[in-house]
């Protein structure tokens, strides 16, 4: 998003990710930010480094289809859409031969056509849009990620008399301000004051000390949860979806306090509406909006106290408040008196999340009893919950489901997808497999 330097920490590339995945209307390319000594607003005639999937960079279209392409399109497609082939016997448009050349101009000829576009190209080789010749590719193989790149160099550049940088022409980086003002809003929720505007307008230097200044406070840390939900969707589980969660019959340290609680507010409190009654739905509901926010807390935790990003998947703790800190025995540091004598409470400081650990869990085994009536419970010992980040909370798990097959493994698909790992091509191959089916 930002022209970051090599040593920046990885709190701020983080949040950066989260921004570029899930705000992409603020996203521009670092190759158009203006280098040392440029002024803001200066035309943008130098060449971007186009960096590609495969890894290429500054390739012009040609030289990339001759290097990367044209074998591998030689071996699985001209058989059929060569001169005379089935293919264009059938009708395809698309007729290729031996020579690389010829081969290269045939497809910038074919996305001129009108209703071709690098996605319909892309789907014909998987099979889609009526292919005669079905799938020939697999989406994500190393040849379809080589005719992905190659298209899309193909449509900033239509031909050999042009040159990457025709891309750019006619366009200017924004100013310094308004890219502070971006960022502040985007970060913050903020409008920067007018002493960091003036700053940020000295120099890029400065204008990146003031972005990363607002990438701090709540304003900040609710943008990390919301981008971390735009891609993990936890929040329905806080919002009264039922994703099955077993609590009462899990954690004895929960059921034991909500065996005291009154089942609804008292007659004599039914026109205080303002204010919240702690009753035994109150307990429940304020446990399970714990347990839904654990794994965004725990992305944000990591990212605002500038952890490896890694410890997203590997942290060997979780996130609880007060509730949660009851229920898993944590030891965390809360006070479990949430409500005052007369049976009212505020629901503000149980949003509070501190780092700990579910040592409160309890397995349904052989020696598990419950007895209904008194509340009571007879079990063989706690069980001790291994931490894995946000892989091993209740949420996650809840979230997205498992089998005991290698079908439906919708967990390990959103792993796949999530911006901690760049696998999306193990992601296509499984979904060819039928095993994401």
């Amino acid at each position: 998003m930002f022209g970051w330097s090599q040593n920046t920490t990885g709190w701020v590339c983080a949040a950066a990710r989260l921004a570029v995945l899930c705000f992409p209307a603020f996203a521009f390319d670092a190759a158009a930010w203006p280098a040392a000594g440029e002024g803001a607003g200066q035309s943008a005639t130098h060449t971007p480094g186009w960096v590609l999937a495969s890894g290429t960079t500054d390739a012009t279209p040609f030289d990339f289809y001759r290097d990367n392409v044209d074998t591998g399109l030689q071996s699985n497609c001209l058989a059929c859409h060569k001169a005379g082939g089935s293919a264009p016997q059938g009708g395809a448009r698309l007729v290729l031969g031996e020579s690389a050349r010829d081969n290269h101009n045939a497809f910038v000829e074919f996305l001129d056509t009108p209703g071709v576009s690098q996605s319909y190209i892309l789907s014909k080789v998987t099979g889609g849009n009526s292919h005669g010749g079905g799938a020939v590719l697999a989406e994500g193989s190393t040849l379809y990620q080589a005719i992905e790149d190659y298209l899309a160099l193909l449509q900033g550049d239509a031909g050999e008399g042009s040159s990457d940088s025709d891309f750019w022409l006619g366009t200017e980086a924004e100013s310094r301000e308004v890219t502070l003002r971006r960022a502040a809003l985007l970060f913050s929720g903020e409008i920067p004051g007018d002493g960091a505007i003036k700053a940020a307008k000295e120099s890029d230097q400065k204008l990146r000390t003031r972005v990363l200044s607002t990438m701090r406070g709540e304003g900040f840390r609710e943008f990390l949860m919301s981008g971390a939900n735009d891609q993990l969707l936890i929040s329905g589980l806080a919002n009264g979806i039922d994703f099955n969660i077993s609590t009462y019959d899990r954690y004895p340290m929960l059921a034991e306090l909500m065996r005291d609680l009154p089942d609804e507010r008292p007659e004599g409190f039914e026109d205080y509406h303002d204010r919240p009654y702690f009753t035994r739905g109150d307990a429940q509901w304020m446990f399970t909006q714990a347990v839904g926010r654990e794994p965004l807390e725990l992305i944000a935790h990591v990212v605002m106290n500038d952890k490896p990003y890694s410890e997203v998947l590997t942290a060997d703790y979780t996130m609880v408040n007060a509730f949660s800190d009851l229920a898993y025995r944590s030891d965390a540091g809360f006070s479990h008196d949430f409500a005052e004598e007369d049976g009212f409470y505020d629901r503000r400081p149980f949003g509070i999340f501190r780092p700990g650990y579910n040592d409160g869990h309890i397995p349904h085994d052989e020696q598990y009893e419950y007895n209904e009536e008194e509340g009571t419970f007879s079990f063989s010992d706690y069980q001790q919950w291994p931490h894995a980040g946000v892989l091993s909370t209740q949420a996650w798990l809840a979230r997205y489901p498992s089998t005991d097959t290698n079908r439906n493994r919708a967990r390990a698909m959103d792993l796949l997808s999530f911006p901690w790992g760049r696998y999306r091509k193990i992601r296509a191959e499984i979904y060819r497999s039928g095993c994401a089916r």
